[in-house]
């Protein structure tokens, strides 16, 4: 027996298999065991918010920045 492990969105009784496992389990018998993970209420994990830094005080060096 082999195990792939992934993660995906369950939608509507929908769990899509990734392309790399589908071409390898192709036409087998599975056996699934689903683990839902937390998400706490408000979870952003996945919602990029705009970035706001004041750089009036920050020293650039780009000779020290590029050494190696």
């Amino acid at each position: 027996m082999q195990a792939f492990e992934f993660e995906a969105l369950y939608d509507n009784g929908t769990i899509t298999v990734p392309e790399n496992i589908r071409n390898k389990i192709y036409q087998s018998h599975v056996k699934i065991i689903l683990f839902q993970t937390e998400q706490k209420k408000g979870d952003k994990r996945f919602v990029f918010d705009a970035v706001s830094i004041d750089t009036k005080s920050f020293v650039f060096n780009r000779d020290e920045a590029n050494e190696r």
